[in-house]
């Protein structure tokens, strides 16, 4: 049995090196287009105007501000994963996808 999980573990470990490697490669690509591209939206009026009010929240509303996004879709998720633990993968993963 040990030297089936050494025969399996090579292969893995070779592939998540590669898998690794692109994904630090596309961020050291991708990481100048996508500041430009951020600094491009920040430039919108209601971008700023957001910035600036958020800014002047006290730290504790601030996180609640960005925390916000994210507490509203916990329940989503939880349907997912209760679907998905349920047997009903392909339902519980449609929930988790965003639409095209």
């Amino acid at each position: 049995m040990h030297a089936f999980l050494d025969l399996l573990a090579r292969p893995l470990r070779w592939l998540f090196q590669w898998l690794l490697a692109l994904i630090v490669l596309f961020e050291e690509w991708g990481w100048e287009p996508l500041a430009r591209l951020m600094a491009q939206l920040a430039q919108l009026p209601l971008i700023g105007w957001l910035e600036r009010r958020i800014a002047r929240l006290p730290p504790a509303l601030a996180l609640g501000v960005f925390l916000a996004p994210g507490l509203m879709l916990l329940p989503v998720k939880l349907a997912a994963l209760a679907l998905v633990s349920h047997g009903h993968v392909l339902v519980g993963l449609s929930l988790t996808s965003s639409p095209p």
